[in-house]
């Protein structure tokens, strides 16, 4: 059975990927689907055909959700989401959202809509839990952006990204129209997504600190990808969205933090937990090498505890005991 609905998007319009995924979450289950311009490709034509979506009580009978300049399907019955830019827009698809499930968020993410390598990781987030992506530049917050805060003034917002990208200015903007704002991000998109899916806040965040868990990979020279995916963190083995900004080998802090969470078993491999990864692109996105390089990190190993042998060298000699010297006899202290 296919979904109730998919969304369509401009592969040139990545802003509108990224936000488009909180459809996915429940009730609506709407994956994202890409369309060049006005016309629609051949191979998501034969998606259509396939997934061949009824409509809903949820998605109003609605088959497919068109946002901004994407390709309208003639034989759907479709609804667009209209918007002049990227703030515009983002909001556009969150009001959507909130009017078919008929419910206010619990959280707002905030991403950048300049450097869009550090909004990628908000995509997976917004499909597993329905919180909406909105969108900042780096010294002030647009007006789409600050009436959809106004509506939900009850609602905690989520800084995505490093002061260098969403500086203290826009944080104090938020804070203005919004009654709750935390930061989380790191320089660099690598790290900012790996901060991310460490990020725990009471029910926001991936919490992601130990091994059992699936991850998704894409590279941050592609944004839509962020989008495509997001279906990946909120079904199956649900996990967060790591990037990459090198196609020929993980970089050194994605090789890390899958290495800190390398599972591993000692006795009976068949009772530990798994690591799962899906690597999204084709090899000038995503090398073979890079992802050997990713099994390796991500393959169950035996651990071995330690056998209590001396393995640091023979024990030092006791020190010898000075002589009394006359002249301090009877000052000595016994330390404590």
């Amino acid at each position: 059975e296919g979904p109730p609905a998919v969304a369509i998007a401009d592969a040139g319009d990545p802003h509108s990927a990224i936000a488009a995924a909180s459809l996915f979450a429940p009730p609506l289950r709407t994956p994202l689907l890409l369309s060049e311009g006005r016309e629609l490709p051949e191979l998501t034509a034969d998606a259509l055909a396939a997934l061949a979506p009824s409509g809903s009580a949820a998605t109003e009978r609605r088959q497919a959700f068109v946002l901004g300049r994407a390709a309208r399907p003639a034989q759907l019955r479709t609804r667009a989401v209209d918007g002049a830019n990227p703030a515009e827009l983002a909001a556009g698809i969150a009001r959507l959202r909130a009017e078919l499930t008929d419910e206010d968020p619990r959280h707002v993410i905030v991403a950048s809509s300049d450097e869009l390598a550090y909004a990628m990781p908000a995509a997976a987030w917004a499909a597993r839990s329905g919180d909406p992506v909105l969108y900042a530049q780096r010294d002030s917050v647009p007006a789409p952006t600050r009436r959809a805060l106004r509506r939900w003034k009850r609602t905690a917002v989520y800084l995505l990204g490093p002061e260098s990208v969403l500086s203290r200015r826009v944080e104090r903007e938020l804070e203005k129209v919004a009654g709750r704002v935390r930061r989380v991000g790191a320089e660099g998109p690598v790290e900012n997504a790996i901060e991310f899916a460490r990020y725990a806040d009471g029910d926001f965040g991936w919490d992601i600190n130990d091994p059992g868990h699936g991850f998704v990979i894409a590279n941050s020279a592609r944004p839509a990808d962020a989008g495509a995916a997001a279906p990946l963190s909120a079904s199956g083995a649900w996990g967060p969205l790591l990037v990459t900004d090198a196609a020929d080998a993980p970089p050194p802090a994605l090789a890390g933090y899958l290495l800190d969470l390398k599972p591993g078993y000692v006795n009976d491999p068949t009772r530990a937990v798994y690591n799962r990864v899906w690597i999204v692109g084709d090899e000038e996105a995503v090398s073979v090498g890079f992802q050997a390089r990713v099994d390796e990190l991500a393959e169950l190993a035996p651990v071995r505890s330690g056998t209590g042998a001396q393995e640091l060298g023979p024990k030092p000699p006791e020190p010898e005991t000075p002589q009394d010297d006359p002249g301090t006899r009877g000052n000595s202290r016994k330390g404590r």
